[in-house]
């Protein structure tokens, strides 16, 4: 008790001190990484000296707290309504499994000085929080990230900089916009920055308001705002009124299977489903020793009555990690899930996993889907946000029109808000918010799994100065903005050109109609094929005298979406949302040139492959370098590079195609520094 009260006696000579020297220093900002937890109680010291700033037009921002994912772990100061709160979320737009949450429906008012005010218990906002790398301290925190910036940090950096993660470490940054939006205009009282902070933030998928306020914080677009009225906010899940609503009771159960190829018998478990569960996902995430680099393993799922499901390998990444499966209107039983190496090859270790059902309790402006065969799929897509009813009705066979895609892909895909900062408008055919619509999803850095803001946008347009709002969207068309959601134009690219297949039970199949999608768009229908993103279509022939029938594939890219298709779909894809899979795919090209010495962010690519394959590598420093390939039994196959090299990003190419099917090991030895991978290679 003593050492809270000597805490807080600490934290309210630091306001003294901001209070009484404010005009001398110009403090405008105060930012809070520290907090407690506790019930929120207006008249506590801490939230009337931060009231006493507020009112003195000084911003207040607060950490959230690290004490996820449950909810009512939110820091009490941070609740206060003149204050900011600031939860955490990754480089990539997920929210951290750390950072503090609310609690859903939460609020109330009170008096304060003769002054009412309204609370609500969240998040004001989501900052990056993860993996930030700051300057180091003498502290035995610091400590506990010692391996990791040996490994991502240059040599002559790690003594003076460190990496640490928390809401401490998104509030700083948090308030460095707010310092920027005040300086862009230093009359913004508090009030107005907070508003504007939370207006223009980006929707985080399947998240909820008591977890992530208004969504994560975007500076370019705050600053934006300030300086021209725009309507960002419109699109803002905080803001929105939902046509159509599911209310649902959600149950997690947590599982480990100890993979081993020899063992067929131990790489599978069986869980119930039970009656009324409107849908279920089971995910599983490679860890152990190959953690890092990926397994190639499916998920298989067995109905009681033996229909399969397949996750799929994405086959592109050597760096997946996490695969998920999504049924909709499952059938109540024994269900039995199932681990599988790519062609029965994989590498045995231990893989966790989560199976989440739903029970449906209430829907609402769905009057029209009952008996369909999407149902189960809308009312999955409704519950996680990522579709939305029209009026009173869902309108499952309608087509899906071009201006609903964008509005769901702002909604559902993190999209982020966005006008030309010129003043331009780029389209005539739409305006008010479906102008921000139309702009958002087709500016370059759309998606805010795009880092950079260096791709196009998640929406393609024909370059006629129409946005076309009414059309309906192609497959081809959905594929493309599904992966450009995802962050993974490099990768759709590399495959445009190239043939376009689909794997059916470790066979490669033509997709026959691949000549009907536009030039161009070919590679993202392959990488969205690859992940299970979208479907292909199957039929089998057999001739009189075929001794086995023959599998085909066509992918229709240019039939055109229905609104129920749509929902089937983005309930299968959005679980690679939330996959570690593209965060190491995205990063593997960019991340490995900025940071060299991360060795565990060598890779092959493609992989697995057929013929030859790309093997990138960074080193930390000069020096003698040897790359060589062994098989599984250990025996060299290949020394690739024997030499010196300098410092930095290479590559090179390995050419298995005089080698036989199977799994190959490559081994980097660099100094004390050694890196090994595994490759597979498929005929």
């Amino acid at each position: 008790m003593a050492l809270g009260a000597m805490f807080i006696l600490d934290a309210l000579g630091g306001y003294d001190y901001a209070l009484t020297h404010q005009y001398e220093y110009g403090i405008r900002v105060i930012s809070n990484s520290w907090g407690t937890s506790g019930d929120f109680e207006p008249e506590n010291p801490v939230n009337i000296a931060s009231k006493k700033a507020y009112g003195r037009g000084i911003v207040s921002l607060f950490a959230a707290g690290n004490d996820g994912p449950g909810s009512d772990t939110h820091n009490p100061y941070a609740i206060a309504p003149w204050a900011i709160s600031v939860g955490a979320g990754d480089k990539y737009g997920r929210l951290a499994k750390f950072s503090s949450r609310g609690v859903k429906g939460e609020g109330g008012t009170f008096v304060i000085d003769g002054e009412t005010w309204s609370y609500e218990n969240r998040p004001t906002i989501v900052a990056p929080g993860v993996d930030i790398i700051s300057t180091r301290v003498v502290a035995p925190v610091t400590s506990l990230s010692a391996q990791q910036d040996v490994e991502n940090l240059e040599p002559a950096h790690v003594p003076f900089y460190a990496h640490m993660s928390g809401t401490s470490m998104a509030t700083p940054l948090a308030a460095g916009i707010v310092a920027l939006m005040l300086e862009a205009n230093p009359s913004l009282s508090p009030a107005q920055v907070k508003d504007i902070i939370q207006k223009t933030a980006t929707n985080m998928p399947n998240r909820e308001s008591w977890e992530v306020g208004a969504g994560y914080v975007n500076a370019y677009a705050a600053v934006d705002y300030i300086f021209r009225s725009v309507p960002f906010g419109t699109a803002l899940n905080l803001n929105r009124k939902f046509n159509s609503s599911i209310n649902t009771a959600k149950e997690v159960q947590d599982f480990t299977i100890d993979y081993n190829p020899l063992l067929a018998a131990n790489n599978q478990m069986q869980f119930n489903v039970a009656e009324g569960t409107t849908d279920f996902e089971a995910k599983i995430t490679s860890g152990g020793l190959f953690g890092l680099t990926g397994n190639p393993v499916n998920l298989i799922l067995f109905s009681p009555e033996g229909k399969e499901y397949r996750s799929g390998i994405p086959v592109l990444f050597a760096q997946s990690l996490d695969r998920g499966m999504a049924v909709a209107a499952p059938t109540p039983g024994t269900w039995t899930l199932k681990i599988e190496g790519l062609q029965g090859i994989a590498l045995p270790e231990a893989i966790s996993g989560t199976i989440t059902s739903m029970q449906l309790t209430r829907t609402t402006g769905l009057n029209d889907i009952a008996g369909h065969p999407a149902e189960a799929s809308i009312k999955m897509a409704v519950s996680a946000r990522l579709a939305d009813g029209l009026g009173s009705s869902y309108k499952p066979d309608e087509p899906l029109k071009r201006i609903q895609l964008a509005d769901y892909l702002m909604m559902g895909q993190a999209v982020r808000q966005h006008f030309p900062t010129n003043g331009a408008v780029s389209f005539r055919d739409v305006s008010g918010i479906d102008l921000l619509l139309a702009e958002s999803a087709t500016a370059k850095g759309a998606a805010l799994r795009d880092r950079m803001h260096a791709y196009n946008g998640v929406m393609l347009t024909d370059g006629s100065g129409k946005f076309n709002p009414k059309s309906a969207v192609k497959r081809v068309h959905l594929a493309y903005s599904l992966v450009q959601s995802l962050g993974l134009q490099e990768f759709a690219l590399e495959r445009n050109g190239k043939a376009v297949t689909v794997i059916v039970d470790g066979k490669t199949i033509a997709v026959e109609d691949a000549k009907d999608i536009p030039a161009g768009l070919e590679g993202y229908v392959s990488v969205a094929l690859d992940m299970g993103l979208i479907n292909a279509f199957y039929s089998v022939t057999q001739g009189p005298f075929d001794l086995m029938p023959k599998l085909h594939a066509n992918f229709k890219p240019l039939q055109n979406v229905t609104r129920g298709e749509f929902a089937v779909i983005v309930t299968r894809t959005h679980t690679n949302w939330e996959a570690t899979t593209q965060l190491l795919a995205a990063s593997s090209s960019s991340e490995l040139q900025a940071a060299p010495a991360m060795w565990e962010q060598s890779f092959a690519y493609p992989n697995p492959f057929n013929g030859v394959a790309t093997i990138s590598y960074g080193l930390a420093q000069d020096g003698f370098v040897s790359v060589k390939v062994f098989d599984v039994l250990g025996n060299k196959v290949q020394t690739l590079v024997a030499e010196n090299k300098q410092a930095g990003k290479h590559s090179l190419k390995f050419d298995g195609s005089n080698l036989p099917a199977g799994t190959y090991v490559y081994r980097i030895n660099a100094g004390d520094k050694v890196s090994s991978n595994r490759m597979v290679l498929v005929r």
